[in-house]
């Protein structure tokens, strides 16, 4: 029996979002309000504009999704310095979660989210340029 890899990327996509659903239910106010269908379809958006950005690993696709939750869709589109990041080869996720949890607790400061990521930005540049 062969497997195709369309067959393993649906696997794959398939448990991935049976996680972050189980992690939005268990996590994050109101996820438990929503069937399963329309959960699975707004993690398959921020799994689509997450690639997009050049976000592709598990904690990249659910960093996005719980910023797109709490912020809404655009929510990139607010920081230009955000964009630069989620766009450059850099380790992104940690400065990208530094950024949403400075704005969620100011979200009319976006100048301070911003300082929150330049921070964790220098505090993970050691690490270097990402494959």
């Amino acid at each position: 029996m062969r497997i195709s890899q369309a067959q393993l990327d649906a696997i794959t996509r398939s448990a991935l979002f049976d996680k972050l659903e189980r992690g939005f239910r268990a996590s994050v106010p109101d996820a438990d309000l929503l069937e399963s269908p329309p959960l699975h379809d707004f993690f398959a958006a921020c799994e689509r504009d997450a690639q997009a950005l050049g976000l592709s690993s598990e904690q990249g696709i659910a960093s996005y999704a719980l910023a797109a939750w709490f912020l809404g869709p655009g929510f990139v589109d607010r920081s230009r310095y955000l964009r630069q990041l989620l766009t450059s080869p850099y380790p992104e996720v940690h400065a990208l979660n530094e950024w949403v949890h400075a704005l969620l607790g100011k979200p009319q400061d976006e100048v301070g989210a911003d300082q929150a990521l330049r921070q964790a930005f220098f505090s993970t540049a050691a690490w270097g340029v990402g494959d």
